[in-house]
């Protein structure tokens, strides 16, 4: 096109069909560029999207349990839209939250061996034995 070739040959070359070059080639915006029948659909999750907000909010951050949960209110589908809607939509909002605490099977592992057998990274900062920085 702005290099000299047909929108055909950019077609054949991206393997993609002609319609959706043309619509590329038109849009004067990305957003435009993204744009078909499949955005906003209405989904049967959209019913049960509120509930699912809120039991995140409270807590309950297991897309399975989520799913079972919405199941026995009427949701017919499968898991895999709940566990796309948890991971894309609802893990996003918790990424401004902070870093994941340590497990207890991690804390164990550092108080039950000696300092010289953990990684660096885990390793207490140097000074006195027993004391904190």
């Amino acid at each position: 096109m702005a290099a000299g070739h047909s929108k055909r040959s950019v077609a054949r070359q991206l393997d993609m069909t002609l319609n959706t070059v043309m619509r590329f080639s038109r849009a004067t915006t990305p957003e435009e560029m993204f744009t078909g029948q499949w955005q906003s659909r209405a989904t049967p999750l959209d019913a049960y999207k509120p509930y699912l907000d809120q039991r995140w909010q409270e807590g309950c951050t297991n897309a399975w349990k989520l799913w079972e949960e919405i199941i026995e209110e009427g949701y017919s589908r499968g898991y895999n839209s709940v566990r796309s809607y948890v991971s894309q939509v609802l893990r996003g909002k918790l990424q401004s939250v902070g870093p994941r605490p340590p497990s207890a099977h991690a804390v164990t592992r550092w108080i039950l061996t000696h300092p010289d057998g953990l990684a660096e990274s885990d390793r207490p900062p140097q000074g006195r034995a027993g004391e904190l920085p």
